[in-house]
Parts: C-alpha cells; structure tokens; sequence
C-alpha cells in the first residue's frame, strides 16, 4: 500500500506499468487536487478479464471507470474506487494510457465538487461530465496524452476489439458457465 501524499492509497494490482503511470499522474497533479482525489479515492484495482454488461452480452469497452464503493467495503470511509479493465489498457500506449488515468482522476475531482449522490449526478449528465473531466484533465497539462488517448481509441483500439469480439464474448460465455 504506498504512501501518496500522506494518504494510504490501496493500488490493488501486480502490474508494475499501471502503477508507475498511475504514480506519474498524481504527481503532476496541482496538491489541492491530489489531496481530494486521495481522500475520495480509497483504491485502484484493476479487472484481468474482458466483461459484458447489459442482457444481451454486450462487450465492455471502457479502459476505466470511477465507481462508488460499497458501504461495507474495507476502505469505504473514501467514496469511490478507480478501476482499469487491463485487456483494454493493455491496448494502449504508455502516453495514451496517461491520458486515460488522468481523465478518470479528473472524473473523482469532479465527483467530490457534486458531492452526495455524485455517482447518480455523473451519470445523468455523462456527456457534460466527459468533457468537463477532459477539459480538467488538460488544465493539469495532459492534452497531448488525452489526445493520443482519442486517436487510439478510434485507429487501434477499436479496430482491434471489433476484430476479435465474436471470439472475446464467446470466451466470457465459457468461463460463465464453468463458474456455475
């Protein structure tokens, strides 16, 4: 659990590259922000496996996602966790990916401005709340990595899932029904 900024950040994964880009980002970050995002912020785990949401399957294809922590989580005293879904990172670039971590901690900055019930206001204008994170997220001086980030999500990032879906979901719904 390393020490970041005098808070106890839980970085729950063995993958030495989200850590070194995650610890990159936080210290370019202006302290007042990096202090809220500390104490919002109680971990950052990441997923190993391709997921779907929704009935039909769909494929998920974010590379990350604040989500709020359930009261009874071991750290829930802090609001939120960030969670980056590796088979989709593992697409992008160092550069790009620095984008992607910088935008998602913009998104808790802007969650702990909205305050109670941030995750239900985030989701009922995700639209505005994108571009107010990507506009935060340039503030802070990571334009040219949310750039690279969006001209890789369209030239490879995309191609490449859509490339592979048909053979991505149907080894999700294997592993679905071994577990049952």
């Amino acid at each position: 659990m390393p020490d970041i900024g005098g808070l106890q950040v839980v970085i729950a994964t063995r993958s030495g590259r989200i850590r070194r880009l995650l610890q990159g980002v936080l210290r370019r970050l202006p302290q007042r922000d990096r202090l809220a995002i500390e104490a919002f912020v109680g971990w950052v785990r990441c997923e190993r496996e391709w997921k779907t949401y929704a009935l039909g399957g769909m494929l998920d294809r974010r590379a990350a996602a604040l989500l709020p922590r359930a009261p009874t989580a071991r750290g829930a005293e802090r609001q939120a966790e960030l969670v980056l879904y590796l088979p989709v990172c593992r697409l992008f670039s160092d550069k790009a990916l620095t984008g992607i971590v910088a935008h998602g901690l913009a998104h808790a900055v802007r969650a702990v401005s909205l305050g109670e019930g941030w995750w239900r206001l985030l989701g009922d204008r995700w639209k505005q709340e994108e571009r107010k994170a990507d506009l935060l997220a340039m503030r802070w001086g990571f334009a040219p990595e949310l750039h690279a980030s969006a001209q890789e999500q369209v030239r490879v990032v995309l191609p490449r899932i859509e490339e592979s879906e048909r053979h991505i979901v149907t080894s999700i719904a294997r592993r679905i029904s071994s577990r049952s």
